[in-house]
C-alpha cells in the first residue's frame, strides 16, 4: 500500500550577465514601422555599428532570430533602468527580422486598468486569424478582446488560445512579438502572453519583452531568460556623444560623462540640455537624483519650449490609447489645439503621427507630459476625453475618463464602475474586476457602498490569484460593513486565501466566522463554511475544533449537519483521538462518498474533487484513480483550469498507490506548472514537489529526493521528510539508518504519516530482530488497512504479520499476502515488495526454486518502475539463489527511454487524437506535440502513429 506522497525554459547560452548600450534614444513603438523595412538575415550584424557597446547583447538577440530560423523558440526579458537602450536594442533586433513577420505591443501605464489592452494592441492586425482556432480556444480570445458577447473563460485558457494563435501565425514565416514597456502590461496580457512563452519550444517564435528597472512596477516573468542591460562604459558614452554634440569641448564631455552614469538616453538629453544652455539646474548635477529624475526632468524642459497649443496637444495625447487619433484632437480642439500644432513636436522628436497612431518618441516623454501637467489641467483634459468620439465603441474608456477627471467622491461615476466590472468579469478579466471595484470604492460617498465594492475587489482577486491584495481589501471592507451576509463573504475571502498559504490554523478559525455570519444571514447553507472549517481543522491537526464544528453543526440542527459529523469523525479517527479510531476513520469516510454519489450532479468541480481524496484515505487507488481521470477530462472539456491542478496531483497520488511512477510523475510536473501559472499556493507546489521526492526515493535517486522536499521545517513537513529518506535508505539497503529516520518519524507524533510508514517500520524490525518494537502501532495500521476492505491493503497485512511470525507460521501469511494481491488493483511496488521479501524468506528456508519465482517477479517489476535500488536487491537475491542469468532486463521496456512529456504525448496519439487535439489537453502547440511525436518514434521503434496502437504503454 504506498501511500503515496502523495502529501522553464532552459537558460540560455552565450548572454552577457551585465550589458553595456548605446544608440539613437528612439521611440517606444507599437506599429510605427512595418517589419522587415531593412536588414536581412545574413547582414543583421551590420546593425550593431548602431548600438554603441552593445555588440554581445545584439548577438544573443540575434542567436535567437537565427534559431527561430531552424525552428526553435526563444522567449527574453530584457531589463534596465530607463533610457538604458531597451527600446533602442528591440528597435535593430526588428530591423535585423526582416524576412520574419512582426507583431508589436506597448505597455502603457493609463492603460493598465483595462483587461487584455496589451494582447488587443498585439493582436489587432491578426484579428482575423482567431476565427480559425479551435471553438474553445478562439471564444476565449474573442471574448477577452471584447469581440464577443459570450462570457469570457477560465483566464488561463486565453493563455491557451494565445499560444494557439502565435504558433498557427508561424506556421509558414517565422514571427517576432516584440511587447515594449512590459512592465505597464495589464496582468491579464502578461499572464497570457507569459503563459504562452513558456510553452513554445519549437515553433519559429521569438518573443522579446522590454521591461523598467526601478521606479516602475516590477514585471515577474518566470521561466523565461532575462538579459539586464547594465550602464555603457567610457569608450561607448563619447561615442553617443560624438553622434549627438560633436562640438563639445573635453571639460563638458567630462561634466555630461559624470552625469549621465552611463545611460546612452541621458548622455543624448544632457547633451541637448547642454547645447540649449540649461544645464545648469540642480537636478542635473545633484547626485541625489536618480538618472531617471534627470530624463524627466530634460525631457520637462524641451517639453517647456514647445508652444502652449503643441504641449496641450501632448498632454491630452498622453492620457489616450495611441490608436485614438480622433479622440485626441476632438479633446484638443476644445483648449485651442489642432492637428497643425503637431509640427512643433514632431520636429523636436517628442510625439509624430504614424500609420494613424500618436506614438511618442519614448515612454518617458508620455510619463513627463503627464504627470508635469498641474492636476486641474488634467481633470479637464480626461472630462473633455469622456466626451469625444472613439473608435473604440465601448463605455469602457469613457468611463475610465470619467473616473479620472473626478476630484472628490462621485456616486454617480462609481455606479458606472460597478457596471464596467461586470464587465471585466464577463471577459474572464478578473485583475481589471478588482482594480475597477476599487477603483468604484474610492469614489463613493456611501460608507456601505464603498465597504461592498472593496468586498467585491477582494473577491476578484481572489480569483484572480493575487491572495495578498484580496486580503488586504477584505480587511479594509470589513471596517464599515455590518450586514452578516457581507461579512461571511469576507470571512469566506480571507479562510481561502489562508488554506491556499498553508496557514490552516488560521483558515480553520475564519471558516468558523464565516459559519458565526452564515447562521444569522441565511442558516440553511452554514453547513458548507462548517464543513471547510473541519478540512482546515484536519490539515492543521487541531482535532478540538473540528469536534467543535460539527458539534456546532448537530446544535443549528442542519441538513448537511451529518457530513460535518463525518468529516469531524474521519478528522478524529485517523489520530487515534476522542475514543475514534481509523476504521471509524474509514467508516465516516465511506458515508461522505455516498453523499458525494448522491449529490454529484449538484457539485463543482472543486467539490468533487475531494471525493478522489476521501478513496484514497480508504486505500481504493483504483476508483481514485477513476475518478481523477473524469474529472480531468472534464476541467479540460470545460476550462475548468483552476481545479486541474488539484486533480492532476491527486490523480498521480492514485498512481504512485498503484506503482505507475511515470504516470504520476508527468501528472506531477503538469499539475505543478499550471499551479505556477495559476499563481496557486506554495503549499499545494510543495504538496506536488513531496510526490516527486516519493518518486525520487522509490528510483533511489537520493540528489533528487533531497531538492525535492524544501526546506520547511514544521512537524508535517519533517514527518513526510523522514519517511522519504526511509524508504530510500531500505531501497539502498541502509537498514540502520532507515530505523534511525523511523524512530524519528514516530517521535514526531504526526499520526497518518506513521500509520502509512507501518509497513516499512515493521520490515526494518524484522530484520534486525525487534519484531515486539512495533505490535501497538502495527495493529493500529491492521485495523484500519481491514476497514478499508482493499484485496492490496490486506495484502500488506498479511506480509507484515509474516515478518513479525515465526517461520512455521510465516508461509501460511505470505501465501496469503499474494493471492490478495493477485485479486486486488495492480499495486505494482507493493506486489513487487511482497515478492522480494517472500523470495528472501524462501531462499533462507533453502526452497531456491521457488525463491527464483518470487524473485525474478520483483525485480521485473521493480525494473518497469525504474526502482532501481529494489531491482539490484532482487537481482542480488536471485543470484544468490543460484540464477547465474540473473541481469537487468530494463532496457527491454522501451517507453521507459522516453520523457514524461513524449510518454503522455504518444499515450494520447495511441488514442488516435490528432496533433491539435493533444496541443488543446496538454497546453502545447500542435507543432510541439509532433516535435515530440518525432523524438519517440526511434525511441519506441516505430516509425509513424499508426503503429502505436499496438505497443504497451501502460504506465
Amino acid at each position: 500500500m504506498s501511500h503515496g506522497h502523495l502529501g522553464s525554459h532552459p537558460p540560455m547560452t552565450g548572454l552577457p550577465e551585465s550589458t553595456v548600450l548605446s544608440g539613437p534614444a528612439q521611440r517606444g513603438r507599437t506599429d510605427a514601422e512595418p517589419a522587415g523595412r531593412s536588414g536581412s538575415a545574413a547582414g543583421s550584424i551590420a546593425f550593431v555599428n548602431g548600438l554603441h557597446g552593445r555588440g554581445s547583447e545584439f548577438e544573443a538577440l540575434d542567436a535567437l532570430l537565427q534559431r527561430a530560423r531552424s525552428g526553435h523558440s526563444g522567449s527574453i526579458v530584457i531589463r534596465g533602468e530607463a533610457g538604458i537602450g531597451k527600446s533602442t536594442l528591440i528597435d535593430h533586433v526588428e530591423s535585423a527580422a526582416g524576412d520574419f513577420r512582426v507583431l508589436r505591443s506597448l505597455g502603457v501605464e493609463s492603460e493598465q486598468q483595462w483587461a487584455f489592452s496589451g494582447l488587443h494592441m498585439l493582436l489587432r492586425p491578426v484579428r482575423g486569424s482567431i476565427d480559425s482556432l479551435p471553438a474553445v480556444q478562439a471564444a476565449a480570445l474573442n471574448a477577452a478582446m471584447g469581440f464577443s458577447d459570450v462570457a469570457g473563460n477560465d483566464r488561463l485558457q486565453v493563455g491557451v488560445a494565445v499560444l494557439y494563435l502565435l504558433a498557427e501565425l508561424a506556421e509558414n514565416q517565422p514571427l517576432l512579438c516584440i511587447i515594449d514597456d512590459a512592465h505597464w502590461l495589464d496582468g491579464e496580457t502578461a499572464d497570457a502572453l507569459l503563459f504562452a512563452a513558456r510553452r513554445f519550444q519549437v515553433e519559429p517564435i521569438v518573443m522579446i519583452f522590454a521591461a523598467r528597472d526601478n521606479y516602475a512596477p516590477e514585471f515577474p516573468a518566470p521561466g523565461i531568460d532575462n538579459l539586464s542591460l547594465a550602464p555603457v562604459d567610457d569608450t561607448a558614452s563619447r561615442a553617443i556623444l560624438s553622434e549627438a554634440a560633436p562640438t563639445l569641448t573635453e571639460m563638458a564631455v567630462q561634466q555630461l560623462l559624470i552625469e549621465s552614469r552611463g545611460n546612452p538616453l541621458a548622455l543624448r538629453e544632457l547633451a541637448a540640455a547642454h547645447q540649449a544652455g540649461s544645464l545648469d539646474g540642480s537636478t542635473y548635477h545633484s547626485r541625489e537624483y536618480s538618472t531617471a529624475a534627470r530624463l524627466y526632468q530634460a525631457f520637462n524642459d524641451r517639453i517647456n519650449c514647445l508652444p502652449e497649443a503643441t504641449r496641450t496637444l501632448l498632454l491630452v495625447a498622453s492620457a489616450e490609447m495611441p490608436d485614438e487619433t480622433a479622440a485626441v484632437f476632438h479633446a484638443a480642439e476644445k483648449f485651442g489645439a489642432t492637428v497643425a500644432d503637431l509640427e512643433p513636436a514632431e520636429r523636436a522628436g517628442l510625439l509624430q503621427l504614424v500609420d494613424g497612431q500618436l506614438i511618442f518618441g519614448h515612454p518617458l516623454i508620455r510619463a513627463t507630459a503627464y504627470r508635469s501637467a498641474p492636476l486641474h489641467r488634467r481633470l479637464r483634459i480626461h472630462r473633455s476625453l469622456a466626451e469625444a468620439p472613439r473608435k473604440n465603441t465601448s463605455t469602457c474608456a469613457r468611463v475610465m475618463h470619467l473616473a479620472s477627471a473626478a476630484n472628490g467622491a462621485d456616486d454617480d461615476i462609481a455606479d458606472m464602475l460597478d457596471e464596467l466590472a461586470v464587465e471585466g468579469r464577463r471577459r474572464g478579466g478578473h485583475l481589471t474586476e478588482a482594480r475597477t471595484y476599487e477603483r468604484a470604492a474610492r469614489l463613493s460617498v456611501d460608507p456601505v457602498k464603498k465597504a461592498r465594492r472593496l468586498l467585491a475587489a477582494a473577491e476578484a482577486a481572489l480569483l484572480a490569484g493575487q491572495m495578498d491584495r484580496a486580503i488586504d481589501l477584505a480587511e479594509a471592507s470589513e471596517i464599515a460593513l455590518t450586514d452578516h451576509a457581507d461579512l461571511a463573504r469576507s470571512a469566506t475571502v480571507r479562510a481561502t486565501v489562508a488554506v491556499w498559504k498553508g496557514d490552516f490554523a488560521s483558515g480553520q478559525t475564519l471558516w468558523i466566522a464565516a459559519a458565526n455570519h452564515t447562521v444569522v444571514s441565511d442558516p440553511d447553507t452554514a453547513g458548507y463554511p462548517l464543513f471547510r472549517s473541519v478540512e482546515a481543522a484536519w490539515m492543521a491537526g487541531d482535532y478540538a475544533v473540528a469536534a467543535c464544528a460539527a458539534k456546532y453543526a448537530d446544535d443549528l440542527n442542519l441538513r448537511t449537519s451529518p457530513w460535518v459529523r463525518y468529516l469531524a469523525t474521519a478528522t478524529a479517527g485517523f489520530s487515534n483521538r476522542d475514543g475514534f479510531t481509523p476504521s471509524d476513520a474509514v467508516v465516516a469516510l465511506r458515508h461522505l462518498i455516498d453523499v458525494h454519489d448522491e449529490n454529484e450532479d449538484r457539485l463543482g468541480l472543486q467539490e468533487r474533487s475531494m471525493v478522489i481524496w476521501w478513496f484514497l484515505l480508504c486505500s481504493d487507488f483504483e476508483r481514485a484513480h477513476r475518478h481523477a481521470v473524469t474529472l480531468v477530462e472534464e476541467c479540460r472539456r470545460t476550462s475548468g483550469i483552476g481545479v486541474l491542478p488539484r486533480v492532476l496531483n491527486m490523480q498521480a497520488r492514485a498512481e504512485i498507490g498503484m506503482g505507475r511512477l511515470s504516470d504520476a510523475e508527468l501528472h506531477v510536473i503538469e499539475a505543478q506548472r499550471l499551479a505556477e501559472d495559476l499563481g496557486q499556493n506554495q503549499a499545494f507546489v510543495q504538496t506536488a514537489n513531496w510526490a516527486l521526492a516519493y518518486i525520487a526515493a522509490v528510483r533511489g535517486d537520493e540528489e533528487a529526493c533531497e531538492s525535492h522536499m524544501g526546506d520547511r521545517s514544521d512537524s508535517s513537513a519533517q514527518a513526510w521528510r523522514l519517511s522519504f529518506l526511509a524508504l530510500l535508505d531500505i531501497g539502498l539497503g541502509r537498514f540502520d539508518m532507515a530505523q534511525e529516520r523511523l524512530e524519528e518519524l514516530v517521535a514526531t507524533g504526526v499520526p497518518l504519516e506513521i500509520m502509512l510508514r507501518v509497513p516499512d517500520l515493521i520490515e526494518v524490525a524484522a530484520r534486525q530482530g525487534r519484531t515486539e518494537d512495533h505490535r501497538e502501532i502495527f495493529a493500529w495500521f491492521r485495523d484500519y488497512s481491514y476497514a478499508c476492505q482493499q484485496p492490496g491493503a490486506e495484502a500488506i497485512v498479511e506480509r507484515c504479520l509474516a515478518l513479525l511470525a515465526a517461520d512455521d507460521d510465516a508461509q501460511a501469511h505470505f501465501a496469503r499476502a499474494v493471492e490478495l494481491h493477485r485479486q486486488g488493483t495492480d499495486e505494482a511496488f507493493e506486489r513487487a515488495r511482497t515478492d522480494l521479501l517472500y523470495g528472501e524468506w524462501l531462499r533462507r528456508q533453502r526452497r531456491p526454486s521457488q525463491a527464483r519465482s518470487r524473485l525474478r517477479a520483483a525485480a521485473e517489476t521493480f525494473e518497469r518502475m525504474q526502482a532501481h535500488p529494489w531491482s539490484q536487491r532482487a537481482r542480488s537475491e536471485l543470484r544468490a539463489a543460484g540464477d547465474s542469468s540473473a541481469q537487468s532486463r530494463a532496457g527491454a521496456v522501451l517507453q521507459h527511454s522516453l520523457t514524461p512529456q513524449e510518454l503522455q504525448v504518444v499515450r494520447l496519439a495511441a488514442q488516435g487524437l490528432t496533433n491539435r487535439d493533444i496541443g488543446g489537453q496538454l497546453f502545447l502547440s500542435p507543432r510541439t506535440v509532433g516535435y515530440h511525436l518525432y523524438k519517440a518514434y526511434p525511441k519506441l521503434g516505430v516509425s509513424s502513429r499508426a503503429e502505436l496502437p499496438q505497443l504497451d504503454l501502460a504506465g
